[in-house]
């Protein structure tokens, strides 16, 4: 995915702060939509080790943020946290990011290898696979037909953003 992230997690995010069992109060509805949309990017801030240490020598979706049960540990963790705590707020927070990571992942997955069984299995998995065939390599991705499930998640949460918030006639 190369630009699809952001709107997808804008839209679960949105989702999830209408179910009824995750009651967020008004006040708390953008520092969450917030921490949804970081989380949705939060794996792929290992780009910045793999161009600027790494040099680009291995895929970035072999790295420590881009392993599901690594995301799934913090939120173990953090879940133990919240229930110390008791913190219902702490853990809808927690459970919205979690989402997010974990969205993040499933759209890797769509054409980018990731070991959702490591450390029991090395083997990356991926729906489709992306045949090497233009310079530059973003071409690739950009001209492959998966490249539309990215643009129908951004015309769909552009169409959202646009519904939340239409301008409310004056009625005078």
């Amino acid at each position: 995915m190369l630009i699809a992230h952001l709107p997808a997690s804008w839209l679960l995010t949105r989702k999830m702060m209408q179910l009824p069992g995750l009651s967020f109060d008004h006040h708390f509805q953008r520092p969450l939509m917030t921490a949804g949309l970081v989380a949705g990017l939060l794996p792929d801030l290992d780009l910045l080790y793999f161009f600027l240490i790494d040099h680009r020598r291995h895929l970035h979706h072999d790295y420590l943020t881009h392993l599901p049960l690594f995301w799934t540990l913090l939120f173990v963790i953090a879940f133990a946290i919240c229930t110390i705590a008791r913190s219902r707020r702490l853990f809808n927070l927690s459970l919205v990011i979690y989402a997010n990571l974990m969205l993040h992942m499933l759209l890797d997955t769509v054409v980018g290898k990731i070991k959702w069984g490591w450390p029991l299995s090395d083997h990356a998995f991926y729906f489709f696979e992306v045949p090497a065939r233009f310079t530059p390599w973003i071409l690739n991705f950009v001209l492959h037909w998966t490249f539309g499930l990215e643009l129908v998640l951004v015309a769909l949460a552009v169409w959202g953003y646009t519904q939340d918030n239409k301008a409310v006639p004056f009625e005078g």
